[in-house]
């Protein structure tokens, strides 16, 4: 119980933070994306997805690392933080020339070069935040991470205030990532880390250097596969479609990530606790725990994954305008990640955890390749709609060969059955909603969450066990 206390301490300061931030965020992208217009939204939006792929190669995969080895032993903290500082702005040097080369050789316009390139500034900075968020992380003080994660869209959002009331553009925006990433690099570096858990040092001899790179070149092959498996449709929209279209999809898809919020949180959480278990040989409390998360997440993001394609048209409109209806059918599309595809991230770290992280990079590699394929092939046919297909059936492969594996490894992990019953709720939430009509949106999401949950009830997703561990979890957590 006092383990479970612990994950729901950690919960709880992220979840609300999390709340708070995505809300912010939610803010800010949609002021965006109503200031800039769709082409220098797409602009804007192409340069925040260079910046996510070669970003991870400035971090060179160090993060989890560091919370995988500081988690369980907390005396590594100092020198695993200042080579990790040392090796990233190395990285982030030669990232920012590689990502200069890359723009000029496809042949981006003069504003959509320069866009990405002031973006790409932030590959000598952003890296140290993921760093010091690590080291928190490791040691399972995720109130800090979640004061960073309220930060960060905060201190975007008043910036980008000021940008918009004096007449900026897209680059002085951008440039605008850089000045809070550095902001809050210092106040957390000389308020924070400094004072309770450790402070950069320069290393004596330099002997964790390469132990370092060899051990975390797992983690940036898989970071970058996923990342690039995530914005690699917005790379080829922009080169066959144009950036214009580039804005529509990534309307569409930035509200699918919004709402991925909650399994990244539950993962932030659980992942030091499924490494310490592992480590200790507590498979049983490994197991456990993962299979309550899998399918409270199951849960979730069935509901939530039907309510997006179902209510896709009057979404768009009330949070992009009309000038973003072009979006509808990628939102559409994307929305059946959301009903399949909500405990992936849970599943890599299970097999993070039990050091099946040569696993985890081989699915992603393959998985990339499918959707860079599916997306050359179908994109010059049918569109940017098309990108969101081979996403969707990329990430299906993906899911399919995380479970195999997963419970391969772990045999009493179970994954689908979880599926069975939110998916019969579901149906009686669709057949409801279909018959609402013109109904206004938000009474439309009361009332399939209303049908919904009281479908799960009948039903009984949970068992008394599980309900049990939430209530010990949660409502009586104050104690």
């Amino acid at each position: 119980m006092k383990s479970i206390k612990r994950l729901r301490n950690n919960l709880l300061s992220l979840s609300a933070a999390d709340v708070v931030a995505k809300a912010l965020g939610a803010v800010l992208y949609i002021i965006l994306a109503r200031y800039l217009g769709p082409e220098q939204f797409g602009i804007y939006s192409l340069a925040v997805s260079f910046g996510l792929i070669f970003g991870l190669l400035a971090n060179l995969g160090l993060d989890p690392l560091i919370i995988k080895d500081v988690a369980r032993d907390p005396t590594l903290s100092e020198s695993y933080f200042s080579h990790a500082v040392l090796l990233k702005l190395a990285g982030g040097t030669l990232s920012f020339l590689l990502l200069v080369v890359v723009t000029l050789v496809l042949g981006y316009e003069s504003e959509v070069r320069t866009t990405i390139i002031i973006f790409a500034s932030l590959f000598f900075i952003m890296p140290l935040n993921a760093a010091q968020g690590a080291i928190f992380k490791a040691h399972q003080k995720m109130g800090y991470v979640a004061l960073m994660n309220a930060l960060r869209p905060f201190v975007n959002l008043i910036l980008v205030l000021v940008a918009i009331a004096l007449g900026f553009g897209v680059q002085a925006i951008a440039g605008i990532h850089i000045l809070r990433a550095f902001i809050l690099f210092l106040f957390f570096y000389f308020f924070v880390l400094k004072r309770y858990f450790c402070h950069f040092s320069l290393p004596e001899n330099g002997s964790l250097f390469l132990p370092m790179l060899k051990s975390a070149s797992p983690f940036v092959f898989i970071g970058v596969l996923f990342i690039v498996n995530a914005k690699v449709s917005i790379l080829i929209i922009s080169k066959i479609v144009g950036v214009e279209a580039v804005g529509w999809y990534s309307a569409a898809n930035e509200l699918v990530v919004m709402l991925f919020v909650i399994p990244t949180m539950l993962s932030t959480v659980l992942f030091p606790d499924f490494s310490k278990s592992y480590g200790q040989g507590d498979t049983t409390h490994l197991i456990k725990t993962g299979n309550f998360v899998i399918k409270m997440l199951n849960f979730i993001g069935v509901p939530s994954g039907m309510g997006l394609f179902l209510l896709a048209p009057q979404i768009i409109e009330l949070i992009y305008g009309q000038n973003y209806q072009e979006s509808v059918i990628v939102l559409r599309i994307l929305s059946f990640n959301m009903c399949f595809f909500f405990s992936r991230s849970v599943l890599g770290w299970l097999l993070t955890a039990i050091e099946q992280v040569k696993i985890l990079m081989k699915i992603n590699m393959v998985a990339l390749g499918l959707n860079v394929f599916l997306n050359l092939l179908l994109v010059p046919f049918w569109g940017y709609p098309a990108a969101a297909i081979g996403t969707l059936i990329s990430i299906l492969f993906a899911y399919a060969a995380l479970c195999w594996f997963l419970t391969r490894q772990l045999k009493e992990i179970v994954i689908i059955k979880t599926f069975i019953k939110p998916i019969l709720a579901c149906l009686v939430m669709t057949i409801v909603l279909l018959q609402c009509g013109q109904l206004h949106l938000f009474l439309k999401i009361g009332v399939g969450i209303g049908v919904y949950g009281l479908t799960s009830l009948l039903l009984s997703v949970f068992s008394r066990d599980e309900m049990a561990l939430l209530s010990g979890a949660f409502v009586a957590g104050g104690r």
